[in-house]
Order: structure tokens, then sequence, then C-alpha cells
């Protein structure tokens, strides 16, 4: 079709024009330094020294060279100046919204469907996350190359070239080196060959079919063992003393409920979901349950192979991240739902063209709704783009819209904490403290505050519940040195400070803490 180029740029144009209010943005304090502005191997830009790093070592309990590759590109291109950073991120999402649509036409041959599903997906507000927050340039890079990979595989199956199967392999290694999420590309793979390439039938080649996906799945299971083991050691994996696998599975039932929700009516957006542990109704995981299944059963009953693919897309690509294996204290999240809504947006668009087909006259109605929703969704994410103006805005938001949100709180605190507001800021860190006593980001907060109001009892009593929830964080340990050195009691402080360098060697607060107390690190 002549014409589908065209599309794709108008969906770039479109794209970028919508996000393009997120050059105003500032870093947060939320992971941006710990990649961008406090990383010297990435604020110093490209070199041999800092590329080597990105490929040898683990970092930020991940290991992701591409992801820190394309930071220090951009640190090169704009130095740290957040407004080349954010436009990046909106550049390389509208590139992701035109490869969307081309691969959707591919796999469709309708143009006006794969255009709608596209836009959708590239205009959901549930996109904020993934390209305002610069730390999260993992997202965009990731589906990248999984939409990359799928076209590929596609352009294989059409033409029957082997070097557009190695392409697609490559892409999908590619993909794994900046973010894990793309570990389920070869289930996805299957799901395409089921629908639309009906390449698995027991008459067809299905013995070759498998055989072909050896070398995806090879690569995920060893991208999936990294980033477990490097998860494991770093401490964010957090197993069954923490989050039972009973917990772990409600919440896993009642996020790929509440995602569809979104999906469907994206209000209340926020950058942290407290995890709901135990407070999840028995009767309402229940409940989430017998949707999914009842949907699920309406999908395969349905004798629509798109519905099966489209809803297995969901599901198979929020696995990785729904809860099962529980990475950081999060009970859900926006960025989770960049590569699964676009099953959803296939199965929506691809119902709607079934029926205007079977009543014509419905056509137009079906294409000013979806106008229309386009409109309200690109709305609704210029507005949640400018929750994630600064650390303040983005933290209050989520104070505002979600319920006891102890991380929110004690994050706002330390944001108004960053501006001299202390009152305000020891306010929200017992606010936080409040709601759950033993969180130890809020008592470590909470404890600095104190130290400089001279307050050190109190500020020792707040950094030993810290240490006694995280016993091996060089930071708290670090924090009681300091205290105790006010206290003049050198020995516990010199103490406290070797302890923070037995838990991370050379970590330079705990050094430079040694000094202070007289002490050679």
């Amino acid at each position: 079709m002549k014409k589908t180029p065209y599309i794709a740029l108008t969906l770039f144009l479109a794209t970028f024009f919508v996000f393009f209010p997120v050059q105003k943005n500032a870093f947060v304090d939320f992971d941006d330094p710990e990649y961008i502005t406090a990383n010297p191997h990435v604020a110093t830009g490209l070199s041999w020294e800092n590329v080597l790093w990105a490929v040898k070592k683990s970092h930020a309990h991940n290991w992701h060279p591409l992801t820190w590759l394309s930071h220090m590109v951009d640190v090169e291109l704009f130095g740290l100046n957040p407004r080349g950073h954010h436009l990046m991120g909106a550049f390389l999402h509208a590139i992701n919204a035109s490869l969307a649509f081309l691969l959707f036409f591919r796999l469709t041959g309708e143009a006006i469907p794969a255009a709608f599903i596209a836009a959708f997906f590239a205009l959901h507000p549930l996109r904020v996350e993934s390209v305002a927050w610069a730390a999260e340039r993992k997202d965009v890079l990731s589906v990248f190359f999984f939409l990359t990979s799928l076209l590929a595989y596609e352009g294989y199956v059409r033409k029957g070239r082997a070097s557009l199967l190695l392409a697609s392999i490559g892409l999908h290694a590619l993909g794994l080196t900046a973010k894990q999420m793309g570990v389920s590309l070869p289930f996805i793979l299957l799901l395409l060959d089921y629908w639309p390439f009906r390449r698995l039938s027991l008459q067809g080649p299905w013995r070759r079919v498998l055989w072909e996906k050896v070398p995806f799945f090879l690569l995920s299971f060893g991208a999936g063992l990294t980033v477990y083991l490097v998860q494991q050691a770093t401490g964010v994996l957090h197993g069954g003393e923490v989050f039972p696998l009973s917990v772990r599975m409600a919440n896993a039932l009642y996020s790929a409920t509440a995602y569809l929700s979104k999906i469907v009516w994206p209000t209340n957006l926020a950058v942290f979901y407290p995890h709901p542990l135990n407070t999840l109704p028995p009767s309402y995981v229940l409940f989430c349950a017998l949707f999914l299944l009842t949907l699920t059963a309406g999908v395969f009953g349905s004798r629509r192979p798109y519905l099966v693919t489209g809803w297995l897309w969901y599901l198979i690509t929020l696995l990785p991240v729904c809860g099962l294996i529980q990475v950081g204290i999060q009970g859900m999240a926006d960025r989770y739902t960049y590569l699964p809504s676009l099953g959803i947006f296939l199965m929506v668009t691809l119902m709607a063209r079934d029926l205007t087909k079977k009543w014509p006259p419905l056509k137009g109605v079906f294409v000013s709704l979806g106008l229309l929703a386009l409109t309200a969704f690109s709305v609704l994410t210029v507005k949640q783009i400018g929750v994630w103006q600064n650390p303040r805005t983005l933290y209050a938001h989520a104070v505002k819209v979600t319920k006891d949100n102890y991380w929110a709180y004690n994050n706002l605190g330390a944001a108004l904490f960053a501006e001299g507001r202390k009152a305000e800021a020891k306010e929200m860190f017992e606010q936080a403290l409040a709601i759950l006593p033993e969180y130890p980001g809020a008592n470590k907060n909470l404890a600095a505050l104190l130290l400089e109001e001279g307050k050190y009892e109190a500020a020792l009593r707040h950094i030993k519940r810290a240490l006694s929830v995280q016993p091996r964080n060089p930071e708290y340990w670090t924090a009681k040195g300091a205290i105790l050195l006010r206290m003049g009691d050198r020995q516990g402080a010199t103490e406290a400070f070797r302890a923070a360098l037995e838990v991370s060697p050379g970590y330079p607060d705990a050094k430079e803490g040694l000094r202070e107390a007289g002490e050679k690190p």
C-alpha cells in the first residue's frame, strides 16, 4: 500500500508532538542520579573505559550495557541538560509508534486498523512513565528491538530468507542487553506462528517452527538467569520471607486486572503503587481470578484467532513483571504495560473491524469513537507529562492519587528537605512512618533531619531502626557513623564506617567519615 510510509510518518510526528512537552522537565531523584547525573561512567560520556564498564559490570541492580551506552551517547550530545535526554526518549518512542504500525500492517494486511493499534499504544498516558522518566530509557530501547525483531521474523516467514531469521535473533539479543523484559519474545513468535502465519498445525512443519525458536529461547534463558543472579546478589529480589508465594500470586491476579482497567480508563496514574501485601480481600482476589478466567474462556471460545494471540500477548509479556518474581517493593508500575498493552489494542481494534464488516454503518461510529479516545488519551498524556516536571510534583501527585503511599510520602519529604522546607519534610517522613513504622528509607531520612536539628539520640534511634531492616546498606552504616561522630563517640563511629566498607568496599562517604574520625580509610 503506497500510503503506508505516510501513515508511519504521521504516527511518528503525532507521537513526538504529544510528548514534546517532556523537554520542559528536569531529571528526578528516583534512579536518574544512579543512571545518569551521579554515575561517573555515564556522566563523562563515551570512552573505552566507560564502554568496558557498561559491558562488564552490573549496576543499579541490572546488567543492561546497551542502556548505559544509550545514556552515554546522550551525554556526548547534550551533556547533562535534561532537555536533550527527554527529547531523545520521546524520539525513540515515536519511532516505536511507527514500528508498531508497520508490524501490525504486515500482520493484518490492513492499514487503518494497524494505524489505530499503533496510535492507541503510542498516545496512551500509561506510556508517560517509560518516556518522561529518563532512567527508564531501557523500556523504549527494549521495545524498539522487540518490534524490529518481530518485523525481521515476519520477513523471514514471508520470504523464507535465513538472513532475516538471523537478523531477528540478533535484534532479540540486542533487546535483551537493553532490558530483560524481552525474554517473552520467543513465545510471541509462536503466537504469531499460530495467527496470522498459521504455521502451527499438525499438518504443517511444526517441528521446524519449534526448532527455529531454540536460539531465541536460549538467549532469553541466559538473559533471565543473568538478571536473576544480579538482582539476587544486590538484594532487590525478595523471596518468601517478605512476599510469600500466596501474596505474590494474589498481587499478580490483582495487577493483571488493574492494568486492564487503567488501559481502558487511565486515571490516578502514579510513579509508585504500594504492594498490597496481605491487605487484598480474598473475595477481591477471587473476583480477579474469575474475571481473568472468564475472559480467557471467552477468548478461546470466540473462534477468532486474533483474540487468542492478542490476549496471550498481554498475559505472556506481563508475566516477567507481574510480581510472581518480586523485584523491589512496588505492587505494580505503569511502565510494565508498555509492551503488554499492544495485545489489548490488537484485540479491541480487530473486533471493531469485524463488527464493521458485519454492520457497515458502524464503521463511522467506531472511527469517530477511536479518534475521540485518541484525543482524550493525548490530553491526559500531556497532563501526565507535567506530573514528571520535578521530584516534588512527581511525589506530591502520587500522594494525592494513591492511598497510604509511604514511599511517596518519604520521597516527597526528601524533595522538600532538599529545598530547605524542613518542617514540611519532617511531616512527610512522619506520615510515611505512621503508615509503615519500619520503612528504612523514611527512618534514614528522618534521622538526617533530626541530626541537623541537633537531636542526636532521636536520630540514632531511627537509623538503628533502618539498619535492623537493611543491615547490609552502606549508606545507613555511614549515617550511623556520622551521628555517633557528632555525639563524640569516635570508636562507635569508626566501627560504623568500617561496617559500611565491609558491605561496600571503597564506599566514598564511609572513607570520608573515617578521615573525619581521624582514622585511615
